[in-house]
């Protein structure tokens, strides 16, 4: 069964705990608890007990839960098409396979890794981040350079959804970044990793993943990371680890679900 989750309903909050997936969507429905361009379903078992929950923010979807027997895949991969979404965000095998555009690699800094302290600099508005974020499109690094994504970051930077870390050449202007894309009260997801063409291969990337994650470990949270693949190598030297795969889908209708 899956039912729309109303207001201050806290039956799923921990079925999203622990994962990056359930980090985004619960970023999501405490950025904009009651938009009209917002929803969030919840979908339970035949004891009850919640399995799987989904969200839907403007036409992007995000599904959080783990194996799934095929009874209850069938059912929420049906469920997930009938929104119309331009694409949905989710754990690897979840969703018809004949969609799948993109996956990756869900990493997990171990709570090993050795913090290091970077210097403070002057956190980077929003302005700043969209400018370095459309020059850095491209190249693996994806930015939906509009109006509404403009928008969308500007409110979660003012209302600590997210938080940014920025690296500044001696003129002050912003050459590299990293940012939250998601933090629920006890996991986060980092994300917008970037640093101008011109600046790259000199290590102010990697500066500003550990500067953020030191944060971020400072506030006991633990950290997530959605990569590519080819990025693993980059993300494993500063200390992340492997901890499931992703993908995303573009759903259409298909002749056969599975």
């Amino acid at each position: 069964m899956i039912r729309l989750v109303e207001a201050g309903d806290g039956a799923w909050k921990e079925l999203c705990r622990n994962s990056a997936f359930g980090c985004r969507i619960l970023t999501a429905a405490g950025c904009y608890p009651s938009a009209p361009f917002a929803a969030f379903w919840l979908q339970s078992d035949e004891t009850g007990t919640p399995c799987a929950a989904v969200s839907r923010l403007e036409g992007e979807g995000t599904v959080c839960c783990g194996a799934l027997p095929v009874q209850q895949r069938q059912e929420l991969a049906a469920f997930v098409q009938s929104l119309g979404l331009r694409s949905v965000l989710a754990p690897a095998g979840i969703l018809p396979q004949e969609q799948v555009q993109s996956s990756g690699a869900v990493l997990q800094l171990a709570q090993t890794a050795a913090r290091r302290e970077i210097p403070a600099q002057e956190p980077p508005s929003a302005r700043e981040l969209f400018a370095l974020f459309s020059r850095c499109r491209g190249s693996g690094f994806d930015f939906s350079a509009d109006a509404a994504a403009y928008v969308d970051l500007s409110h979660r930077l003012r209302h600590g959804f997210c938080r940014a870390v920025g690296i500044r050449g001696q003129d002050g202007t912003l050459c590299s970044a990293a940012m939250t894309v998601a933090e629920s009260e006890t996991e986060a997801v980092a994300g917008g990793v970037c640093t101008l063409p011109e600046r790259r291969g000199s290590g102010l990337a990697s500066a500003a993943v550990r500067s953020l994650c030191a944060a971020l470990q400072n506030d006991g949270k633990k950290i997530f990371l959605l990569a590519g693949r080819e990025l693993i190598p980059f993300y494993s030297r500063l200390g992340f680890l492997c901890c499931g795969e992703w993908e995303q889908c573009a759903p259409q209708i298909p002749t056969a679900l599975f």
